[in-house]
């Protein structure tokens, strides 16, 4: 009976005992597991009862990026501001820059006065108006005079002219100067010369052809010189023209000197081989220069062998003869 009754009650406080300990063991799994130290601790509790400890705090990491603070944008904020105001002040004094320099260029051509002077040029020995140029040309312009190229060369400019002779790219002297506020009228003294180089000699016969063996000759001097020249002896021509004048000028001279060709005779003479006349001497006339062709009489049972002491035979025709300076005479046997 008792046996019964142990069972009985087994099986009411079984469930019971069960589900304290299930509480007891959740309560358990959320509180930490004490270590050696708190072991230590709660032995050394006064029976009253344990006191509270204090609760010791383990630092948190927090994963949220760092607080801006006011401090750090006011700072931003101030070096945006402290860079913004140094571009804007650099722009305003490239702007001050380039205004300035705009103003100053302004400022330099509206100061840049057009300059109208005349240059003139005048024979240094009659002192009369060979040319003039005008000019009107702003201050700081370098201007390039061409001379008057009617056979004169500078002789002299004015020092405080600013302007000197220099060459060009074809080597032909021109005036070169710097306008200047200073710049004003001046004089260039020119003197005249032989442009062209003197006269020319020019030797020719009566029917204007060149005399053959003529010399080259050139007669020199200033504008105005009166030269003469007295014609040399030429082989073959004669001159009667006497001593040739001529006045320079500023344009080269041709002057023909005319010559007139000697006039001479060629005499043809026949031999047979005992020397006995043929017929009756042919002669050509002819001037210095010209050329005779002609083919020798014939004579029956006779053929030509020689002409003046030299052998001849038919490939010698025709005979051609240079007319001379002296007669001629041919011996055909």
């Amino acid at each position: 009976m008792k046996k019964k009754v142990y069972v009985a009650l087994l099986s009411l406080c079984c469930p019971i005992m069960l589900n304290t300990q299930q509480v007891f063991a959740e309560e358990a799994a959320g509180e930490p597991t004490p270590t050696s130290e708190t072991v230590g601790l709660e032995d050394q509790l006064p029976e009253g009862g344990p006191e509270e400890l204090p609760a010791v705090s383990e630092p948190e990491v927090s994963e949220e990026a760092p607080e801006v603070t006011e401090e750090t944008t006011d700072t931003t904020e101030e070096t945006v501001v402290e860079e913004t105001d140094v571009t804007e002040e650099t722009v305003e004094s490239t702007e001050a820059e380039e205004s300035a320099d705009t103003v100053e260029g302004a400022a330099e051509m509206s100061a840049r006065a057009i300059m109208n002077f005349t240059v003139s040029f005048v024979d240094e020995t009659t002192g009369v108006l060979i040319g003039s140029s005008t000019i009107a040309q702003e201050e700081g312009t370098t201007v390039v005079i061409a001379l008057p190229t009617n056979g004169y060369f500078v002789v002299d400019t004015p020092v405080g002219s600013g302007f000197s002779v220099e060459l060009d790219a074809s080597n032909n002297p021109v005036l070169v100067g710097e306008v200047t506020s200073a710049s004003a009228d001046f004089t260039v003294t020119m003197r005249a010369f032989n442009a062209s180089g003197d006269a020319q000699i020019n030797f020719v016969d009566e029917a204007g052809n060149a005399v053959a063996g003529a010399p080259s000759v050139m007669l020199g001097g200033e504008v105005g010189d009166v030269v003469s020249y007295d014609p040399p002896v030429i082989p073959g021509y004669t001159y009667s023209g006497g001593t040739v004048s001529v006045t320079l000028t500023d344009t080269l001279q041709t002057v023909n000197v005319v010559y007139t060709r000697i006039e001479t005779t060629l005499t043809v003479t026949y031999l047979d081989q005992a020397g006995n006349q043929l017929i009756a001497d042919e002669t050509y006339t002819g001037k210095f220069g010209e050329v005779y062709e002609f083919t020798p009489a014939s004579f029956s049972g006779l053929e030509l062998i020689s002409m003046n002491g030299a052998p001849f035979t038919t490939a010698d025709l025709p005979i051609v003869v240079s007319m001379g300076e002296t007669d001629q005479h041919m011996v055909l046997v």
